[in-house]
């Protein structure tokens, strides 16, 4: 192999590379677009690489609330997980909260009365915080904070109702079946 040709190889490996990662920068955009004008930048990103992540049960579930702060909201659960960062099956539930084909983007979100049964505290060592509460009866979710709603998709719902129970199964009272 002459030095010309060398470069060439060189050269084309260095293109090839750079078009995959425009591929998927834009896939990944486009999975994500819908989910990040809901929450917000800081909120994806948040609940997407969050060290410190706890599922909170509310007994009895939280009806109509203001919008307030996560840290004021996960007061009043009864029951609180530990740090779930590394429970087997985790990473699947941040993926359904940041990915769009998690939601369904064709239902009102607003057209059904709402008990917030389970919440997902996410807490980042830069000192923001997110709150995403779920009402598995509809199938709701909602960034607490500033009262974003959305639906999840039936699977996808009921994959974060069964991890979230889970989480909270042989804690004295059992958590809601709803």
């Amino acid at each position: 192999m002459t030095a010309s040709s060398g470069k060439l190889l060189a050269a084309g490996m260095l293109g090839l590379g750079l078009a995959a990662a425009a591929v998927s920068i834009s896939y990944r955009r486009q999975q994500t677009h819908r989910v990040l004008a809901l929450w917000g930048a800081e909120q994806a990103a948040t609940v997407a690489t969050a060290p410190v992540v706890k599922a909170l049960w509310f007994h009895p579930p939280l009806r109509q609330f203001a919008a307030a702060a996560p840290s004021d909201v996960a007061a009043r659960a009864s029951g609180q997980s530990p740090n779930l960062s590394a429970v087997p099956g985790f990473a699947t539930v941040r993926q359904l909260l940041v990915a769009d084909t998690s939601f369904d983007w064709q239902s009102d979100p607003a057209a059904e009365p709402l008990e917030w049964t389970f919440g997902l505290e996410f807490s980042a060592p830069t000192g923001t915080e997110v709150l995403m509460l779920l009402d598995p009866a509809t199938g709701l979710v909602r960034e607490a904070q500033n009262r974003k709603t959305a639906r999840l998709a039936a699977g996808a719902a009921e994959q974060l109702k069964g991890f979230l129970q889970g989480q909270f199964t042989g804690q004295g009272e059992e958590a809601p079946a709803r």
